[in-house]
């Protein structure tokens, strides 16, 4: 929803100010780890996504996912939820 202002209208160059102010909060802001999660229900799987995953920043072990995966009976289901999930790298 669109935030609504009361008061007189920003000019250009109060408005310029205050973009660069967001940016610069934006980016001072931390970026969390990237982190992954599996939890096994039946024959259903559901892998949590979180955080930053970026090749810069270094990315999360995918040994829990795999392991569950591969020893023991095929899930009929994998959900992802990545509600959680920050950047993404597209290289990945």
């Amino acid at each position: 929803m669109p935030e609504t202002r009361t008061g007189p209208p920003l000019n250009a160059e109060a408005a310029g100010h205050a973009a660069q102010g967001a940016e610069q909060n934006l980016s001072a802001l931390p970026e969390e780890s990237a982190a992954v999660s599996v939890e096994r229900e039946d024959d259903t799987i559901l892998i949590r996504l979180s955080g930053s995953w970026s090749l810069d920043a270094g990315l999360a072990s995918i040994a829990d996912p795999e392991r569950e995966l591969t020893n023991r009976a095929a899930p009929r289901r994998v959900i992802f939820d990545m509600r959680e999930l920050g950047a993404w790298d597209n290289a990945l």
